[in-house]
């Protein structure tokens, strides 16, 4: 075997790592509405607590390993900050417009990341490829819709949920970004704590309590920062292998996961119609991955 063909083994074998962190992530997302669901605390206060927690665990780990290099606040502001406003203002959003809206407009998140990707990082999407992330868009719709409520939305609390779907993309390209040079690890310890600086003066402000309700409570906030946080390690890992449209598109899978979780242990009933979306999404994600692999 050659060198050359021996990196280009290894090249493919990292993207195929990478990949399956991406899918992994996503599906430690679909955890956390079943986890906060019988929640009596605040979104944002759990919220705030969440990274709160994650900073302490993974700061522990990095300081275990030797600390984190130089520069690592400097390169994950732009993610933290990010990151700790879109969740605040998607939480807003929600209590303002109805959770409909919120969700579906979270659900085109793969548009700015894909054309983000595009012009940041010169990644480009097949036409075929952009055929099947707008069947998964469509199906993701289809489902959010068809459980939805006959509640109207808000024209103030959809603009919150566009910023915070725009400010989501915002954490995935400064996440791309800075793991050009950041280890996961110490990345990591640079989000939480930008995101909890970023969460603590809004949590303040909002006027919501600053402490989880019980401590049923307190150990929903580390479920939430143990499972979904392991989510973004994963999401974050897989920056080096995957294209940021690929972790935008696959993060249509999220509705689907929270689906399923909150009908097998929430007993939350899930229509004929989003059943179809499901169908929809899990399948157009299937040919999508599948083809981008093989074109990339």
């Amino acid at each position: 075997m050659t060198a050359a063909s021996a990196e280009a083994g290894s090249t493919e074998r990292w993207a195929q790592l990478s990949l399956g962190a991406a899918i992994l992530g996503v599906l430690l997302f679909s955890t956390g509405p079943a986890i906060i669901a019988e929640a009596e605390t605040n979104g944002l206060t759990i919220a705030f607590w969440r990274v709160v927690m994650g900073w302490g665990f993974v700061a522990l780990l990095t300081a275990r390993q030797g600390g984190t290099p130089g520069g690592t606040y400097r390169q994950t502001m732009m993610a933290g900050v990010g990151f700790g406003t879109a969740s605040a203002l998607f939480f807003s959003a929600v209590q303002i417009t109805s959770v409909a809206n919120a969700v579906l407009i979270t659900v085109l998140q793969p548009v700015p990341l894909v054309l983000a990707g595009r012009v940041f990082f010169g990644e480009r999407v097949k036409v075929t490829e952009a055929t099947w992330v707008a069947a998964a868009v469509a199906g993701a719709a289809l489902m959010v819709l068809s459980g939805s409520s006959a509640d109207t939305g808000d024209p103030a609390g959809d603009l919150l949920a566009v910023a915070a779907m725009l400010l989501t993309a915002v954490y995935f390209i400064g996440s791309k970004r800075a793991r050009v040079t950041l280890p996961t690890l110490p990345f990591m310890v640079g989000l939480w704590f930008w995101a909890a600086v970023a969460l603590a003066p809004i949590l303040v402000v909002s006027g919501e309590g600053l402490l989880p309700a019980s401590g049923g409570d307190w150990l929903r906030v580390a479920a939430i920062a143990a499972l979904p946080g392991l989510g973004h390690y994963l999401t974050n890992f897989s920056h080096r292998g995957v294209s940021l449209a690929v972790v935008g598109v696959l993060q249509l899978f999220t509705p689907v996961g929270a689906a399923l979780l909150a009908l097998w242990f929430l007993d939350q009933r899930i229509t004929t119609w989003q059943w179809l979306g499901m169908l929809v999404v899990i399948v157009s994600l299937a040919v999508y991955t599948t083809l981008h692999a093989r074109n990339a």
